[in-house]
């Protein structure tokens, strides 16, 4: 569907041309535009869920056995918190670190909003990766960095819980925490049985891949209609574009890794890396790529400009 095509990545490569067209000759505005413009965002749905706690509007989801009542907010659905959020507090961060060397009360302000509005909507995923990040950010601030964790070890120890999860279900090894605490399925509300569909169906196209086609014939909702994609990173870029597909996203993710360990010394560049990170776990169980994950990418991609004006070279 080339609809389906340039409505859903005609945002990201918006995103990619701004960053490539600003970022080397004016970050001080890019950044601050980035961080005006996510901030406000965040704020403003923060109001949202504090004025409308059940939602703004609620759908109806028959489960068979079940209706369960789903809210949606500013940001949609509560699962999505996540990398909206991530992109807030990346930008903000790293603009604080670049142009003042030390994150910022706004920066503060904005982290606990955000950590108010995944407490009270209560999504898992977007909890986890927030409190992750809040713990980043503390400890930037308290030790400067972190120059031991390279970014090698970093997407290595992603691989490992990703694959772990996806094809030999470790989470069950949590399965009292992801219950008494998270209160969610140690199946992670379906996934599993929706990720075994979609190992499956992958094989039917190994190389291309299905193509960006319409939700209503993705060839998952068949199955459910929540199917809407695959609920997995990496599937999803395995299921729409075949290992093909998979070989570019490794090749960027390798750049990442190249560029960011050049200039790993650089606070700014370690924020930019630690939360791709982050948005990467948060897309275990979602989507990776969207519009906040590509500006985290191509960051990470620029990393020895973000070193260059951190050091002080205008």
């Amino acid at each position: 569907s080339l609809t389906q095509y340039c409505i859903i990545w005609g945002g990201f490569f918006g995103v990619v041309l701004l960053v490539e067209a600003y970022i080397k000759t004016w970050p001080r505005e890019l950044l601050l535009a980035l961080k005006i413009a996510l901030s406000a965002l965040v704020l403003l749905n923060a109001v949202t869920v504090l004025l409308f706690p059940s939602g703004i509007w609620t759908v109806v989801q028959d489960e068979g056995w079940r209706l369960s009542y789903e809210g949606y907010w500013l940001f949609g659905h509560r699962n999505n918190f996540g990398t909206p959020i991530l992109a807030a507090l990346l930008v903000c961060s790293v603009s604080d670190i670049v142009f003042y060397g030390r994150i910022r009360k706004s920066t503060v302000a904005i982290a606990i909003v955000s950590l108010y509005s995944v407490v009270v909507t209560w999504s898992a995923t977007s909890l986890v990766t927030t409190v992750l990040a809040l713990i980043l950010l503390f400890g930037i601030s308290l030790f400067g960095g972190f120059k031991a964790i390279r970014p090698g070890y970093l997407l290595g120890a992603y691989v490992f819980v990703d694959v772990g999860i996806v094809f030999f279900d470790i989470q069950n090894r949590f399965a009292v925490l992801i219950k008494d605490v998270l209160h969610r399925s140690a199946d992670l509300t379906g996934r599993s049985q929706l990720w075994d569909i979609v190992k499956a169906k992958i094989w039917e196209s190994p190389i291309y891949g299905h193509g960006i086609r319409p939700i209503a014939d993705n060839g998952l909702t068949a199955f459910n209609s929540n199917y809407v994609h695959a609920h997995n990173g990496e599937l999803d870029i395995v299921y729409n574009s075949g290992f093909l597909g998979l070989a570019c996203y490794i090749v960027l993710l390798l750049l990442a890794v190249t560029k960011c360990g050049k200039n790993w010394d650089c606070a700014a560049v370690q924020l930019a890396f630690f939360f791709l990170i982050l948005m990467m776990i948060h897309a275990i169980t979602g989507l990776f790529f969207s519009s906040y994950t590509c500006l985290a990418l191509w960051l990470c991609l620029n990393a020895e400009t973000l070193k260059k004006f951190s050091s002080g070279v205008r």
